[in-house]
């Protein structure tokens, strides 16, 4: 059927029309669906510039996401902590400070249970860093910690700031000599014995663990390496008596140096 030419036109017109309403339907549809979400990564890095912007609201939202899907991240936990402070929620900062020191103590049980005990890299290294800080506020925002709760945290606090961390006051990096290189070889003063986790005594783990450690010129026991570990949190808590061992440095003509060690500590049920 052919139609008079206005007819046509008009027809034309009333096409096109329909066309951009649905075109404009569909955007406002579309407009109103939520985003794709971004990967865990980038929802976490999103946070912390949202903290880092001044945003405390948006970088709680965004962490808190992120710790739905990744309960364990370290960085979310505690830039959520940093957040949560500047907001004024105390008993919500200090959980979320406590998670990210804990989650780091299962980091460091990574490294320990491998028996080629790789070094922490930097990205590993700044992780646990920033776990360190988390276990000083939650200090700070825990005013009622036992005597014993606060040598805990003081302890995994120290373990998690100096664990990689091999340098003298300087920033320089030791020199570490074998005891066959040495006039006179480190002498132990003191070797406090390493609680047995409740949880590894319910699961009967026993046996050795053996820690490589530097005893520095200065005193303090550096760089503690697993060489065999146990799970459970035994090699957590054998690095933790082995930082408490006191000692007299090996000297060479006559000056303090710093000495490699293996540490054996036998846990044993019975």
């Amino acid at each position: 059927m052919l139609y008079p030419r206005s007819l046509t036109m008009l027809l034309q017109a009333a096409m096109l029309a329909l066309a951009l309403l649905l075109l404009s339907g569909a955007l406002v549809e579309a407009r109103a669906q939520p985003r794709p979400p971004a990967s865990v990564a980038d929802e976490a890095e999103r946070g912390i510039a949202l903290y880092k912007q001044g945003d405390d609201k948006g970088a709680i939202e965004a962490l808190r996401g992120v710790l739905k899907i990744r309960g364990e991240d370290i960085a979310a936990w505690h830039f959520l902590g940093l957040a949560y402070s500047r907001q004024g929620k105390t008993n919500d900062a200090r959980e979320a400070h406590e998670k990210a020191a804990k989650s780091a103590d299962k980091l460091l049980e990574l490294f320990y249970s491998s028996n080629d005990n790789p070094p922490i890299n930097e990205k590993s290294e700044s992780l646990l860093e920033m776990a360190a800080e988390s276990a000083e506020e939650f200090i700070k925002l825990s005013p009622n910690l036992s005597g014993k709760q606060l040598e805990e945290w003081n302890t995994r606090m120290d373990i998690l700031r100096e664990y990689s961390k091999l340098t003298d006051a300087s920033g320089n990096a030791l020199k570490i000599y074998k005891s066959s290189e040495v006039d006179t070889r480190v002498k132990i003063l003191s070797r406090p014995a390493p609680a047995y986790p409740r949880e590894a005594r319910r699961k009967e783990v026993a046996g050795m663990v053996v820690l490589s450690a530097v005893l520095s010129f200065d005193g303090k026991v550096r760089n503690i390496r697993v060489v065999k570990g146990l799970p459970y949190g035994v090699t957590l808590s054998a690095i933790r008596a082995a930082r408490l061992i006191k000692f007299t440095p090996a000297t060479l003509s006559g000056q303090p140096v710093s000495q490699r060690v293996l540490i054996e500590y036998y846990f044993s049920l019975y």
